[in-house]
């Protein structure tokens, strides 16, 4: 092996390890984010919809934030200001 293709696979090691650091760190923080989503006190009664998760990025080149969660019910009923405050309570967000 002569010391060029030695150098060229060291580079290629070193891209990859460090490729594998960065999505590791991108999946945490998404996981992260979408932990905190889920403590949210989401009535049994309600119907997802959908459900949607925008993992982090080391370079988001998009108008949408990352890492973004957007998740949505159908409630069957209108809802009041202190029906959505009490999503909330006892909740670390």
């Amino acid at each position: 092996m002569t010391r060029r293709t030695a150098a060229v696979l060291a580079v290629l090691a070193v891209a990859a390890a460090v490729l594998g650091v960065v999505r590791m760190a991108e999946a945490t923080v998404t996981e992260d984010l979408v932990s905190r989503v889920d403590r949210l006190a989401i009535p049994e009664s309600w119907t997802l919809e959908s459900d949607l998760v925008r993992s982090e990025r080391f370079a988001c080149l998009d108008t949408d934030p990352c890492p973004g969660v957007h998740r949505s019910w159908t409630t069957g009923e209108m809802l009041s200001i202190d029906d959505l405050t009490a999503l909330g309570v006892g909740t670390r967000v």
